[in-house]
């Protein structure tokens, strides 16, 4: 993963100070340093299930400079897996296995509705997740997201690879955001259940934002590229697996 998919991630869920902030399969820290450099007054926690990822995390966290980081060894893929208390996180965003560089126990039709339950336990009813997926990694998601509405944003990750930010919240929340700007449509978007217009409200697209994400164009009834992020935050050097 790159810096600027991470912060794209986080820039996704709009982080607000005192928010707690989970990435409950974080690797070597890159989602979490991207948002703890940008959004300094939340507060970030971090689960891996290899302790030798967990210590390359909390190196980049301490070379980079940044606040400190909470940190667990944990299963996310295990009801009671994560040593966090219930209702108790407001944000959560993941990079999961999509069952190619990294495996998924099982599959993925195996792994991810093991992985939701565990997220829906510790997330806050007004709570938001982000994840960062490919296309057959959306589709095998999608199945295990029901009672949740989505919202997504497809994107050239590699010449050979369409990237998907997906959000999810729970159905209810529905009327809240409506008057809540949509972060995905500044990046060009889609919506999967329901148009993202109608759930989050219409927002303002910044002048750094790519117009060719859009799925469709209207009227001319041809299929478009994924966008290519283009957002640039400042880079960082880090080391190990995302």
């Amino acid at each position: 993963m790159k810096q600027v998919e991470a912060w794209v991630l986080a820039k996704a869920l709009q982080l607000q100070p005192g928010e707690v902030v989970l990435d409950p399969m974080c690797g070597k820290g890159t989602l979490l340093c991207e948002a703890a450099i940008w959004w300094p007054e939340a507060s970030f926690i971090g689960c891996d299930v290899e302790a030798q990822q967990l210590e390359k995390c909390l190196a980049n966290h301490r070379y980079l400079g940044l606040t400190e980081l909470v940190v667990h060894q944990a299963d996310a893929a295990t009801l009671g897996g994560l040593p966090i208390a219930d209702s108790s996180v407001d944000k959560l965003m993941c990079a999961p296995p999509w069952d190619r560089q990294f495996e998924a126990a099982g599959g993925l039709e195996n792994f991810y509705p093991k992985m939701l339950e565990e997220f829906s336990r510790v997330l806050r009813s007004n709570g938001t997740m982000a994840f960062l997926l490919n296309l057959p990694a959306e589709e095998a998601l999608k199945a295990s997201l029901a009672g949740w509405r989505t919202c997504r944003c497809p994107f050239a990750l590699t010449h050979h690879t369409v990237g998907v930010l997906l959000l999810a919240w729970k159905v209810h929340r529905c009327q809240i955001l409506q008057s809540i700007p949509n972060p995905i449509l500044s990046l060009g978007s889609s919506a999967i259940g329901a148009s993202p217009e109608r759930c989050l409200g219409r927002g303002t697209r910044p002048a750094t934002a790519t117009q060719s994400g859009r799925a469709e164009e209207k009227g001319s009834g041809k299929r478009r590229r994924p966008a290519r992020l283009n957002l640039r935050p400042k880079p960082h050097v880090l080391s190990g697996r995302a």
